[in-house]
């Protein structure tokens, strides 16, 4: 039976896996990486690349901000995708 159940989450960015084995080759990447979490708000990311990618949202004011709930987003269509949980 396949179900998309995934009991195994890592602690460091809350990625979760169907498998324990899984999550210890997730781990890994952390382990080598080391810490990808953000100083300014605390998330975390899998690979470096993708915290300097988020990081560019706090540099940059985060170009689109939601007037609701003050979440920021790199692009306009996200912040209007977003902007519909809201109505």
């Amino acid at each position: 039976i396949h179900t998309k159940e995934e009991p195994y989450q890592c602690p460091e960015c809350e990625k979760t896996f169907n498998q324990k084995a899984n999550l210890f080759r997730h781990q890994t990447i952390h382990a080598r990486m080391g810490p990808c979490k953000c100083t300014k708000c605390g998330k975390c990311f899998p690979h470096r690349r993708h915290l300097i990618k988020h990081q560019l949202l706090h540099s940059r004011g985060g170009a689109h901000k939601c007037g609701v709930c003050g979440k920021r987003y790199r692009l306009k269509k996200y912040l209007r995708r977003h902007q519909k949980i809201h109505t």
